[in-house]
């Protein structure tokens, strides 16, 4: 849940070099709250916020292994 000071999203690379989006609340927090996580990555940037759901939409990738 969102406090009442300012804070904002980033998209960065996670310890295994996944780009997932991360919640800096407060702004001035050095402690990111990961809202994806996983083997796959957030691609582009955020589409829209919803506050008030607290919901966040985003562009996701998937790797598929297909046998040949």
């Amino acid at each position: 849940m969102l406090s009442s000071l300012p804070s904002y999203l980033d998209i960065e690379s996670d310890k295994d070099g996944y780009t997932h989006i991360m919640l800096f609340s407060p702004a001035s927090s050095s402690t990111p709250q990961f809202l994806t996580m996983g083997p796959w990555e957030v691609i582009g940037s955020v589409q829209a916020v919803d506050l008030e759901k607290g919901l966040v939409c985003v562009v996701r990738s998937f790797i598929v292994l297909i046998s040949l």
